[in-house]
């Protein structure tokens, strides 16, 4: 006890950090325990209103974020950034630490109106830019709002679609709970942003869920128009913009649309199809 203070000591005048919060961040249960009984207190907040159950969920201590929503920590308390528990943990990653929140009815949405007032990223915005697969389960599973506005990252499916390394299972797990393909928030689509990364593989993801080749951006640039006219890309697009639909493809897409998206996934599987016609509904590219 007294050499952790020791080192809080030094890191407080860096980092301006309470003993709890380093605690917290060590996962020190009996450190945090013994700091309780001596008077400190659970919800406490540096500057940045940060607070320990913050910093657990963060670090992924599972058995300290458990003790600190125990002794009644603030599961939905806001940094001045906006950042909840649940979002510091689905950012990072952890999902043990998601659920255990996600146990306890913290809010899996932010305010709409908050959200676009303080630029307040959701949890599932956090989750889908880092790639964190389970912990997108877990939000979905618990109604997360898939079409959530964040005034720098869009939609989380536009979030996934700007993702330093793209997460095709998140990607395609939003589409497949319900996000719309199609939403042009930001005055961009999904499939602008993918089309103008270069990224082949993720337009073709994004066409496979029926993403529209005609949408424009905010100068009048259908999707086309952001790459050169010699890559792939310009010429899966121009083609698409060519040779509409077929009706074995549209068909697919309605089936897609009325059984699968938004809706339990094994649908598709349980209705006695021929798994190659499964295979075409799901995988087509």
């Amino acid at each position: 006890m007294d050499n952790l203070l020791s080192e809080w000591a030094v890191q407080e005048a860096l980092q301006k950090q309470f003993p709890m919060h380093y605690s917290a961040q060590r996962g020190n249960v009996a450190v945090m325990k013994s700091l309780i009984g001596r008077g400190c207190v659970v919800n406490c907040s540096n500057l940045e209103q940060v607070t320990p159950l913050h910093e657990a969920a963060t670090a992924g201590h599972t058995l300290a974020v458990k003790f600190l929503l125990d002794e009644g920590a603030w599961f939905d308390a806001p940094t001045i950034n906006g950042v909840t528990p649940l979002a510091a943990a689905c950012a990072a990653g952890h999902a043990e630490c998601v659920q255990l929140l996600l146990e306890r009815n913290v809010s899996v949405n932010p305010s709409k109106v908050l959200a676009l007032v303080t630029n307040k990223s959701s949890p599932l915005h956090e989750a889908v830019i880092n790639g964190n697969v389970q912990c997108v389960k877990l939000l979905i599973k618990s109604k997360a709002e898939l079409n959530l506005i964040d005034l720098s990252l869009g939609t989380p499916l536009q979030a996934a679609c700007r993702a330093i390394k793209i997460n095709f299972e998140c990607i395609t797990l939003l589409i497949q709970a319900g996000a719309d393909v199609n939403t042009a928030i930001l005055d961009i689509s999904p499939l602008h942003i993918a089309a103008s990364r270069n990224l082949l593989p993720l337009v073709q993801l994004l066409l496979n869920y029926g993403a529209d080749v005609y949408l424009r951006d905010n100068l009048g640039r259908r999707p086309k128009e952001l790459v050169s006219t010699t890559s792939n890309i310009w010429k899966v697009l121009n083609n698409y913009e060519l040779n509409p639909r077929s009706l074995a493809d549209s068909c697919r897409l309605s089936i897609l649309r009325f059984l699968v998206v938004g809706r339990n996934f094994e649908n598709i599987r349980n209705i006695g199809l021929p798994h190659k016609v499964v295979h075409f509904i799901l995988n087509k590219f």
